[in-house]
């Protein structure tokens, strides 16, 4: 289903044990990570405890600190061809 991923899901008691995202990171040209910042504030809301995000990025964009700021065990799996993988638990 579709569904606004920086807003909360309509059934606040629908939780996951894992989410993959690849969070946008700009409107237009510019960068902005405000847009992705919100979409990983939303999973993070959607896990259940001890459920994991997954997620690719360019590796210059700063979501690990974001990430150490709702979630844990925040850690860089893969980084290749300017991409990175994380992945943090709940």
């Amino acid at each position: 289903f579709w569904h606004d991923a920086t807003k909360p899901l309509p059934d606040s008691s629908l939780l996951f044990d894992h989410i993959i995202m690849n969070p946008p990171f700009h409107t237009g040209k510019k960068t902005d990570i405000s847009l992705g910042k919100a979409f990983l504030f939303m999973a993070a809301t959607h896990l259940k405890k001890n459920g994991a995000l997954s997620l690719v990025a360019n590796v210059h964009l700063p979501y690990e600190e974001i990430l150490e700021t709702c979630l844990r065990n925040v850690k860089q799996v893969v980084v290749e061809n300017g991409f990175k993988i994380l992945r943090a638990i709940k």
